[in-house]
Formats: C-alpha cells, structure tokens, sequence
C-alpha cells in the first residue's frame, strides 16, 4: 500500500511540475510547468548554457505557455551575457535569477514584476544602471550586492519590502539615499 501511494504521489507531483526544453531564436531553454504557466527553472544548471553571450530576449511563452517567472539560479554564472531583454508576461524574479553575471551592463525590468529575490543581481558587476519598475513591491536581501559597477539607481515608492544589505559592495560614492522611498534605507 506504501508503495502504490509513494507511486501516486510522484505521478501526481510530475503531473502538476515538470521540467521541458524549447529553442527559441537558436537558443535551448529549459523550463518548468507548473498550474498551466512557464517558468525559467532548473534544478542542476543555468536554464541557457553558460556560454551563450550577448544581448538575449527572455521569450514571453514557452511551450505556448506564459513565462512568469525567472527561478533560482536560472541564468547563474553566464558572465558573457551584456543585456537582458524581460517580457510582460513575468512577474517574478527569483533568489540567485542573475547571481555572478558580471558581464551584464543593461537589464529591463518591465512593468507588472512585483518581486526581486534575495541576491537576484548578485555581483553583476558590470551593471551600471537600474530602474525598478512601479510594480515592484519586495525587493529582497543583497539583491544588487556586489554590483560594483551601479551608478543609477531608481526604487519606486512602491517598494514597501527592501532587504538588508541590497547595496553591499558598490562603492558609497554612488549611491544615495535620494533613490531611496521616503522613511527607508538600505544597509550597505
């Protein structure tokens, strides 16, 4: 009886979570489907190869699925991206989504992302400027730590959540409590 219900129980966890692949615009994305949405998630590896350089476009479907959200360690160590584009369509970025992405000098943040996880931009030193968009409520701890490189920095007032140490690491020069809402600061 044991067995049957642990055989049940992983069928059932397969059915509502599951890992795929698609090619879009010559690069291999691995994705996880979870309540009829897509996810940029791999439990192993980055969801693109550490090698893929440049300037990339995160797909808005995936599978013919909406891309909601941009998991834990999805792009991790891929130090030769420079700019990534966002879609709509996510509304997450997850701990650790561009953790060690030094190369990275642009990134946009569109409007209807309410979250950024804890060391989401994790020492992408290379990032020199950032707007948060409007709809960004949380931003979590040590989410810019590291980004040596940041000189602009727009919080909304929106943001009601902001982890400590967001700013560790870049240079007290640069930042001010200017960018920050009203009443909040951020421990550096």
């Amino acid at each position: 009886m044991k067995k049957l219900l642990l055989v049940l129980l992983t069928f059932s966890l397969v059915a509502i979570l599951h890992a795929a692949t698609a090619t879009v615009n010559g690069i291999e994305w691995t994705y996880e489907v979870s309540n009829g949405e897509a996810q940029l998630f791999d439990r192993f590896s980055p969801v693109i190869s550490t090698s893929t350089s440049g300037v990339i476009t995160i797909p808005s479907t995936l599978g013919g699925l909406p891309v909601t959200s941009i998991g834990f360690h999805a792009f991790r160590n891929c130090s030769n991206l420079t700019s990534v584009r966002i879609p709509s369509s996510v509304r997450s970025i997850e701990e650790d989504a561009f953790y060690g992405c030094s190369g990275l000098t642009s990134v946009m943040i569109p409007q209807g992302v309410t979250f950024i996880g804890n060391e989401a931009f994790y020492n992408c030193s290379g990032l020199t400027a950032i707007t948060i968009p409007s709809s960004v409520t949380s931003i979590g701890i040590s989410a810019f730590s590291g980004c040596s490189g940041l000189t602009s920095v727009t919080i909304p007032s929106s943001v009601t959540l902001l982890g400590g140490s967001v700013f560790s690491g870049v240079s007290p020069t640069t930042l001010t409590a200017a960018w920050l809402p009203s009443g909040m600061s951020a421990s550096k």
